[in-house]
């Protein structure tokens, strides 16, 4: 049981200039302009592993075991209906069959913290004066979607992972995000090959663009083109994946463009934070936006594939108590039966039933997780005044 912290291939530490060139592509795509931007540190032909894989690219960690069914949940009336299998899973990101679990938890576990963060501070009485409490309430106000990317050499390979998101959390906190989950990102597709893998799933009128991007990156995953491995669709160009509050500054504002430099920050969207029970699953836009950047983001043994800083990170913002769960029963979306548990080791499948002989219905599990202000916590508002003086003018 690997949780948050995964296994993954460790690259010899070599200088890039006096590699060999990478190994070519058996076919190339017309106008590729990032081939040679490929460092020769990450793949040669002597050395295949990865030193920063995505999820779902490692070995299976119990062959046999891992994504075998142990259950279905299907429809009460008809599981011709709506069946849903139920699979063993080993939690692990670098499973490539157990991977999506694993990413669904840690998904939810960050929409979980922004939305303890919020009910928080509508406790008013937590907060020793007026001011801090607005700016709380403000600062809770809208969760965003940014994205920074450092020019060109800040980021190489040779790097620890540490070092690589201590560079973008910091960056972060001096341009005025005030806090949130950081998910390095340490390559792009090549365009082509992007396009190429759109096309194929733009087909799918039911997708929504994001579900499709998720599909994309599957189809990485799993060499639909036959390029031979999932980095030969990529090319190095490390960047940083930001949920998290705060604004950013006016653009003349001269001490953010000084603290800004050459680094690119783009605001992708506003997150909505409503939540929608289908009668299948929990629709929460936060926790959706989540699983698709940890999709694809670096994963290396021992150590998290995301980082929280500023007001929500653990240093600022801990637990309470044991997390509330609450659970909705799964109803068949044809018929509106109740989605009960059968067995799928037999045919026909059979339904099971609990002790005193009664179907066991199929239900989802929501935890509600109460967090607190530490003393830091409470002191954070004070210290973001004198490190963000002059930057949100």
């Amino acid at each position: 049981m690997c949780n948050d912290q995964i296994s993954s291939h460790r690259a010899e530490d070599t200088d890039p200039e006096s590699q060999v060139p990478l190994r070519e592509i058996e076919f190339q795509f017309p106008g590729n302009q990032h081939d040679n931007a490929l460092y020769p540190a990450l793949r040669t032909d002597e050395l295949v592993e990865v030193k920063f894989p995505i999820p779902g690219t490692g070995a299976i960690t119990v062959p046999g075991k891992c994504g075998e069914w142990i259950s279905i949940a299907a429809c009460s009336m008809d599981p011709s209906h709506y069946k849903q299998p139920i699979k063993h899973s080993c939690d692990c990101g670098s499973c490539p069959s157990c991977w999506p679990r694993w990413g669904k938890k840690a998904s939810k576990r960050i929409s979980s913290r922004f939305r303890g963060y919020r009910d928080t501070v509508q406790g008013q009485s937590l907060f020793d004066g007026v001011e801090d409490r607005i700016w709380h309430k403000h600062n809770a106000k809208y969760l965003r979607h940014i994205v920074l990317s450092p020019p060109s050499g800040i980021i190489t390979p040779d790097m620890d992972i540490t070092k690589i998101k201590k560079q973008g959390r910091k960056f972060a906190s001096s341009i005025g995000i005030t806090g949130g989950v950081l998910i390095p990102h340490l390559y792009r597709v090549k365009r082509e090959v992007w396009d190429t893998l759109m096309n194929g799933v733009l087909s799918s009128t039911e997708r929504t663009e994001q579900k499709r991007k998720v599909v994309v990156w599957d189809m990485i995953r799993t060499d639909a083109l036959h390029l031979g491995s999932w980095d030969l669709y990529c090319y190095w160009a490390p960047h940083f994946h930001i949920i998290g509050f705060g604004r950013i500054p006016n653009q003349r504002n001269p001490i953010y463009l000084k603290r800004k430099g050459n680094w690119v920050v783009k605001v992708v969207e506003t997150i909505r934070w409503d939540r929608k029970y289908t009668g299948q699953d929990i629709e929460d836009p936060v926790e959706a936006i989540a699983f698709y950047l940890l999709s694809h983001t670096s994963i290396v043994k021992g150590r998290n594939a995301l980082s929280w800083f500023g007001i929500c990170s653990p240093y600022n913002l801990r637990k309470e108590g044991s997390p509330v769960c609450e659970s909705y029963p799964v109803v068949c979306p044809v018929c509106g039966s109740t989605v009960v548990i059968y067995d799928g080791s037999v045919q026909p499948w059979g339904k099971r039933h609990d002790k005193d002989g009664h179907e066991i219905p199929y239900r989802i599990r929501d935890y509600r997780q109460h967090y607190v202000f530490t003393k830091n916590g409470h002191t954070f508002v004070t210290k973001w005044r004198d490190k963000s003086a002059g930057i949100m003018a």
